[in-house]
């Protein structure tokens, strides 16, 4: 099929929104690439940000009418699919041309991506958080739930990777940056921290982010646990240093991480998220614990973390630990990358195409 996607196109390289336009190519799809270039400068655009239709950049929120951007793509194509965040399509839409949206983090973006999608004509909607649907769906919006998914080409289990320590957790702290100090490195020279500061400030704040701090201040209590700068290479190679991965949801998200280090062969402690065990079976595929939601700096949010100690206890001493970390291995393997997100998402488009539903 032919595929018209618009997406931000400085977004970082292994961004969803770059990852699936790789998988439909591998998929044998032909895509053109519609989206502003954000920091152009004299030294020219970096490969990873080129696109095929670059359009010029415009006060946010970014409107771009289908006209303007169908004028200038090499052929009719089958449907179109927009990527959230940056920029979104508007006015009228070719009615033989179906158009689509992928709604990333609703749980972030609020009414502000609803609005994009009532606005945009789109036959369907796609979410990536489920309990997101009803609001979407009330505006007599057609929805789809499709999850994110983890990116095969820089998540890779290496079975000569040993682990190092109990848990090594590389991403969002919520932490000021400024209070973590990174002052030992791992055997492949990473840097890391292994205890948080005495008082903890947040660079944001959110709740969710207080909640997984206090929870990581807590593990390096109890726990051998790494903490490893934010944004360094070698992603999958960290995860894979710890015996088991540890998961503390933003917003009750099916975030990418659940994905990612069952994907590294490490057995997934994760929090509670609804609508998980859709995609992942609790005890077969990973092992989850309780969350109260609990002010974190309330005596009482100890019941989170003794429910989590509790998984994380049994996770490095159940004697069927690599059972359970290689069952979730298959089963991301086979439903979860995103090669698998662009079939399922092609099959909805073409049953969309085929009953040939009038656009919204």
């Amino acid at each position: 099929m032919k595929i018209l996607i618009g997406t931000g196109a400085s977004e970082p390289e292994r961004c969803t929104a770059k990852c699936l336009i790789q998988a439909f190519k591998d998929n044998g799809h032909e895509v053109c690439v519609a989206g502003p270039v954000y920091g152009r400068n004299d030294i020219g655009i970096p490969a990873a940000d080129a696109v095929d239709i670059d359009v010029p950049d415009k006060p946010y929120p970014e409107r771009y009418t289908y006209k303007e951007i169908l004028d200038k793509c090499p052929w009719t194509p089958d449907f179109i699919l927009q990527i959230e965040p940056h920029f979104y399509f508007t006015g009228d839409k070719p009615k033989d041309i179906p158009s689509f949206y992928w709604v990333l983090d609703p749980h972030r973006g609020g009414i502000g991506h609803r609005d994009m999608a009532l606005e945009g004509s789109f036959n369907a909607i796609f979410l990536s958080q489920p309990f997101f649907v009803p609001s979407y769906a009330m505006h007599k919006l057609k929805v789809f739930w499709l999850a994110q998914a983890f990116d095969e080409k820089r998540i890779q289990y290496d079975p000569d990777i040993k682990p190092e320590c109990d848990i090594a957790f590389v991403g969002e702290t919520g932490i000021h940056e400024d209070l973590l100090v990174f002052d030992k490195y791992d055997s492949d020279g990473f840097f890391f921290t292994d205890k948080l500061p005495d008082q903890i400030i947040l660079s944001s704040e959110q709740r969710e982010y207080a909640e997984r701090a206090q929870l990581l201040g807590y593990l390096t209590e109890d726990f051998d646990i790494r903490i490893y700068q934010k944004n360094v290479g070698g992603y999958s190679k960290i995860i894979q240093k710890g015996e088991v991965g540890f998961n503390r949801s933003l917003f009750m998200d099916i975030n990418l991480r659940l994905f990612e280090i069952i994907a590294c062969k490490r057995l997934l402690v994760t929090d509670i998220v609804p609508h998980l065990d859709m995609l992942l079976n609790p005890g077969e595929h990973f092992v989850p614990y309780g969350q109260f939601g609990f002010d974190p700096f309330n005596s009482n949010f100890r019941l989170d973390y003794e429910q989590l100690k509790e998984a994380v206890d049994f996770s490095l001493n159940n004697v069927g630990r690599d059972v359970i970390a290689q069952q979730g291995y298959n089963e991301v393997m086979m439903n979860h990358t995103y090669k698998r997100r662009a079939e399922q998402m092609v099959t909805i488009i073409e049953k969309e195409i085929s009953e040939n539903t009038n656009p919204i």
